[in-house]
């Protein structure tokens, strides 16, 4: 937070020749409002996404999937295999979301050569 205050103050001193005190001071509440929200939330959300409690370790993460896919296996007969493995961090809620993919998908289906749940195809992809 200090950080981005310093850097807002240089942004504005380099701008306008003023320091950042003189700048609020001049500054209409609104205004001064609308620029801290608006660098919280473009800073704020960043800082969320990299904590550690929103990921698994990809060994926990691909621990996880293969418990999955062998329940399923089980329910339904099968010898399926996960289609690709997490190499690196994987989002809780992207895990979550393909185990309850593969729990809905019907055993006829989940048979079928080569499917895999769309929502299991992206785990641990990011595009950052």
């Amino acid at each position: 937070a200090f950080f981005l205050l310093m850097a807002f103050e240089f942004l504005l001193s380099f701008a306008f020749g003023r320091s950042l005190s003189d700048q609020i001071k001049t500054m209409s509440s609104k205004t001064f409002y609308f620029l801290f929200f608006t660098f919280y939330f473009a800073f704020g959300f960043q800082c969320i996404q990299n904590r550690d409690d929103l990921f698994y370790s990809a060994q926990e993460g691909n621990q996880k999937i293969f418990e999955n896919y062998t329940l399923k296996n089980l329910a339904c007969g099968s010898n399926k295999l996960p289609g690709s493995l997490a190499l690196g961090r994987v989002k809780i809620d992207d895990a979550k979301l393909c185990f309850r993919a593969i729990e809905l998908t019907t055993c006829p289906q989940w048979n079928t050569e080569g499917y895999v749940p769309d929502s299991c195809k992206v785990i641990g992809t990011s595009f950052r």
